[in-house]
C-alpha cells in the first residue's frame, strides 16, 4: 500500500498550483510520489476530483 504521507504530500502541493499538471510534471516537481506507482497516482487524483478536490482540465 502506498504512503500516506506521499498522498497528503501530493495534494498539498497540488493546491499551492498555478495551473494545470501533467502526471510526469506532477512526478518531476513532488519528490514525494516519484515511488508511488502510476496507478495508484491516477486514483489519488481520481478520488481528489470526486471529492471537489482538484479540477480536472
Amino acid at each position: 500500500m502506498a504512503d500516506k504521507t506521499a498522498k497528503r504530500l501530493l495534494l498539498e502541493q497540488l493546491a499551492s498550483a498555478t495551473g494545470p499538471l501533467s502526471i510526469r510534471e506532477i512526478r518531476e516537481r513532488i519528490s514525494g510520489v516519484k515511488a508511488v506507482p502510476d496507478r495508484t497516482l491516477r486514483r489519488w487524483l481520481s478520488e481528489a476530483v470526486e471529492r471537489g478536490a482538484l479540477i480536472r482540465h
